[in-house]
């Protein structure tokens, strides 16, 4: 079995089957998938890549577009398991290396991530979103300042490209740099993206303006509400700022605050769990979160009040 055709075995687990016999390349089936990832259907396009490449397993630039779609759709792992192989394939092929890089950088892999960030990069200079890859690498292995050399490459060459004005703003705010704020600015012009929002509010709150990064942290929720990342996030974030305090005692609550490590700890306490959601109900930036809540209380209460005395 040729190592273009495995990522079908690892894809499925240990003890799958072999790939099926190569057959004719599945025209319709590919373009239905290709219309299905384009509806946003991450499901559909999904069967219908793998049907695709069930029959014609050794098509590795189909097997890049699955990969790509996958990462599009949020599953790095199983994205992963497919590049690696086409990487170990084919070396000198960049396409597959900075998909490969996507797929660690979304894994958390930051120095895997950025050794195949910068072969790819060398592999063809002349890509842009290679270069954007690039600077993205960097700044998560915490080379900001190599990274602004990469955003300010793309920049200069696509001034509208808000993807590389938002590493650079990520760049320029890990190194606490005061153009941070401009390029944050220019990337946040109308409808931001929650992962820009909440490395605005890092910079803000390490600059120390703890309301303004509080105010681009509920920005970011209010893009991408219920996100637990975020919500862990901000309520960190209210415990540094001295504006969350209990009352009482919560051993257990405050073990798992003590015990939980975001690397290693692998399932979620319940408790902690509990407090963020409860942080995010009590708290806002008009400073009315905790009377709305007990304005609610009291309405509840009393129309239980006055439901039991008819």
């Amino acid at each position: 079995m040729s190592a273009c055709c495995l990522f079908l075995v690892l894809l499925a687990g240990p003890g799958a089957p072999a790939p099926a016999a190569e057959g004719p390349r599945p025209a319709g089936v590919l373009e239905e998938a290709r219309r299905a990832r384009a509806a946003g259907d991450a499901r559909e396009a999904r069967r219908l890549y793998e049907e695709a490449l069930s029959r014609d397993p050794r098509n590795p630039v189909l097997a890049l577009e699955f990969a790509e779609a996958l990462l599009d759709a949020g599953d790095p792992a199983a994205a992963g398991r497919i590049l690696a192989v086409l990487v170990a394939a084919e070396p000198d092929r960049a396409g597959p290396r900075r998909a490969f890089a996507r797929s660690l950088l979304a894994l958390g892999k930051a120095d895997e991530a950025l050794v195949h960030a910068r072969r790819a990069a060398r592999l063809d200079p002349k890509n842009l979103d290679g270069t954007t890859l690039l600077g993205f690498a960097l700044v998560a292995a915490n080379q900001s300042g190599e990274a602004v050399a990469s955003f300010r490459k793309v920049v200069a060459a696509r001034p509208g490209d808000r993807d590389a004005h938002g590493g650079l703003a990520m760049a320029y705010a890990a190194l606490s740099d005061p153009r941070a704020d401009r390029e944050f600015g220019t990337v946040l012009a109308g409808a931001g993206e929650p992962r820009y929002y909440w490395q605005y509010a890092e910079y803000l709150w390490r600059t120390h303006d703890a309301d303004g990064g509080n105010r681009q942290m509920e920005k970011a929720l209010g893009a991408a509400p219920g996100d637990p990342r975020l919500l862990a996030a901000y309520g960190m974030a209210l415990y540094e700022q001295g504006r969350v305090h209990h009352v009482g005692s919560f051993s257990t609550l405050e073990d798992e605050m003590c015990d939980f490590d975001p690397v290693t700890t692998v399932k979620s306490p319940n408790r902690m769990d509990a407090l963020v959601w409860a942080l995010t109900e009590l708290s806002d930036m008009t400073g009315t979160g905790m009377i709305d809540f007990y304005a609610t209380l009291a309405a509840k209460q009393a129309a239980e009040r006055a439901a039991a005395q008819h």
